[in-house]
């Protein structure tokens, strides 16, 4: 028992100007992770909604090829040839696809929402380009 109180009283702790430093560099660490981690979830985010768009543009470009009549279908046209995607007609929402087009139909443009809050586009006119996010 009495090593014990001896061995206890001749170990020392940390000071407190060991455990500021430390502290510091932590928060110095994470000062520099975190805006980084952000901008690869953004990415993530965005690149998920490219690819989302895409996939919607192929089927597009299906019913485009399949009507005979040379014209991009609205969103009420798309949801009975394709209802595993929901289409909206006007401005993007998470989730959904805003089907844009011309009056005559022959030009449009499918949008989306990212869950960035990015807006991502397809130009139905250019074969399904993904334009990047604005």
């Amino acid at each position: 028992m009495k090593q014990l109180i001896v061995l206890a009283k001749q170990t020392r702790g940390f000071s407190l100007m060991e455990l500021m430093v430390v502290v510091l560099i932590i928060a110095i660490l994470m000062a520099i992770s975190i805006p980084t981690f952000m901008g690869a979830r953004k990415s993530a985010f965005d690149s998920n909604a490219k690819q989302f768009l895409t996939n919607v543009s192929k089927a597009e470009a299906a019913v485009y090829a399949e009507s005979g009549l040379k014209q991009w279908a609205d969103a009420e046209g798309m949801t009975i040839e394709e209802p595993k995607f929901q289409y909206i007609d006007g401005d993007p929402v998470l989730g959904k696809v805003s089907i844009v087009l011309a009056p005559d139909k022959k030009t449009g443009m499918l949008r989306t929402l990212s869950e960035s809050g990015a807006i991502i586009a397809v130009d139905l006119k250019k074969g399904g380009q993904v334009s990047p996010p604005y």
